[in-house]
């Protein structure tokens, strides 16, 4: 599902919000982190807060390894793994009633590549990036309570490791030669059945 500001509710001129930028350091546990609108010296409305929203960028990890990674000098990667790594970048939330929000779900999956000939990373033979499995729902929340844009993440049991392994000639030539053996005991044993069949029909005659 693409979320995409439909006009008639969205103008970021008349309605510039407000801009977060920063990084959390987090342990390698399921966690959150929610953005609501407080305020310990003024009362105001819960039901009239809007927490609409655009993700620039969104990720976990090294800044520098996903660079790179963007910017080439790798092979043998599917083609959507970039997209992988922040797919809630460029994406617009935006209510269109009272009571909601936006709550985003994501499990982190960790992904190493190992030995530099799939990307070659600062002589290093072991570098770490972290995709997103982004899943986004609207909420509907009570009069009383404030509504809020919460970023859930999980990490994932299962890793990922992109290695390229090279074959040596003769080990192609064994397993071409295999395929060709085992044809034509194939085909041998079909003729035998074949003829052995036609026999048996000829003295039944």
């Amino acid at each position: 599902m693409s979320y995409r500001a439909p006009s008639p509710f969205f103008n970021s001129t008349r309605h510039p919000g407000c801009q977060l930028v920063g990084h959390v350091m987090v342990d390698t546990a399921p966690g959150k982190f929610l953005i609501q609108a407080q305020s310990f010296g003024k009362d105001f409305s819960a039901h009239l807060t809007n927490v609409s929203h655009i993700v620039h960028h969104f990720s976990f990890g090294d800044i520098e390894a996903q660079e790179r990674v963007e910017n080439g000098g790798w092979r043998g990667i599917p083609s959507k793994f970039v997209q992988s790594l922040h797919p809630l970048d460029g994406n617009v939330y935006v209510t269109s009633g009272l009571h909601q929000a936006y709550h985003h779900h994501m499990r982190v999956v960790t992904t190493e590549f190992e030995h530099s000939h799939l990307i070659k990373w600062a002589g290093e033979t072991v570098r770490r990036v972290y995709r997103i499995l982004s899943n986004t729902q609207l909420s509907t929340y009570r009069t009383s309570i404030v509504p809020e844009a919460k970023f859930e993440y999980d990490l994932s049991p299962i890793a990922m490791s992109y290695l390229e392994v090279s074959r040596n000639w003769y080990d192609y030539s064994t397993g071409l030669l295999a395929i060709i053996g085992g044809c034509f005991t194939v085909i041998g044993m079909l003729e035998s059945s074949v003829s052995l069949f036609s026999k048996g029909n000829q003295y039944y005659l």
